[in-house]
Order: C-alpha cells, then sequence, then structure tokens
C-alpha cells in the first residue's frame, strides 16, 4: 500500500511533535522525582510542635495566675501555632498537587508512547528500510 508523501510528512511532523510534549513531560517528572516530591511526605515534626504549642497554650488559659504576667507570650504563642499550622497546610496541598502532577504526567507519557508506536507504524507501513527514500529512522 502506498501513500502520499503529504501524508508521510504529516505523520513525521506528528511524530516529532509528540515526541517533544512526550520529552518535556518527561523532563518535569524526573525534576520532581529528583526532589521526591512525588510521594507522600512527613509532617510529623511540626505536627507535634503545633500539639506542643496548642498543650502550652491550654495550661496558661487553664491557670489564671499566668495570665497577667505572661499575656504577651500567649498572644505571640497563638499567632505562632497558627503559623504553623497554616504552614503545615499548605505543605500537605502542595505536595498533594505533585503527586497528582507526578501521576498525570505518567499518564500523559504513556498515551504519548502509544500515539507515537502507532504512528510509526502506519509510517513504516508500505516503507522497505534501507531503500525507500523516506524512510524514517526511530529512536
Amino acid at each position: 500500500m502506498t501513500k502520499s508523501k503529504a501524508r508521510d510528512a504529516q505523520l513525521k511532523a506528528r511524530i516529532t511533535r509528540n515526541k517533544a510534549k512526550r520529552d518535556k513531560y518527561k523532563r518535569v517528572k524526573n525534576s520532581i522525582s529528583n526532589h521526591s516530591l512525588n510521594f507522600q511526605r512527613s509532617v510529623s515534626g511540626v505536627d507535634s510542635l503545633i500539639e506542643t504549642c496548642k498543650d502550652a497554650l491550654d495550661k496558661l488559659n487553664g491557670n489564671a495566675g499566668y495570665q497577667s504576667y505572661l499575656s504577651n507570650f500567649q498572644t505571640k504563642l497563638t499567632n505562632d501555632k497558627k503559623t504553623l499550622t497554616e504552614y503545615r497546610d499548605f505543605v500537605k496541598d502542595a505536595n498533594t498537587s505533585f503527586i497528582n502532577l507526578y501521576d498525570t504526567l505518567e499518564e500523559k507519557i504513556s498515551v504519548l508512547d502509544v500515539l507515537i508506536d502507532s504512528d510509526q507504524a502506519e509510517f513504516n507501513e508500505g516503507h522497505t528500510p534501507f531503500v525507500d527514500e523516506y524512510y524514517y529512522w526511530w529512536d
């Protein structure tokens, strides 16, 4: 079965475009993996610090004698606990986003691999390797 030169050119362009996309996705995926962001990170250290702050605040609030001369400390500790809680939540959300991005990239790479293989098979159909002038060398 012979195909037109235009169809061969379309297939080559599509393969090149899909390979470029796949390589870009692989670079991002590898960058995420190299920074160990592709799995759930533990925030237990921050959790224990928040719990310690909460316990200290409970003691301060539970004893009226502490409130008079430690009111500045109590206010600062309350603000610090709030900041730590926001930080922990941000880290969890960011980590989840990186994991989701990593999974999405894996899926897109798999789809592009299938598309590239399909286009290569269609291009090679009817071509005689090393003889045909339009033979496309696959890497």
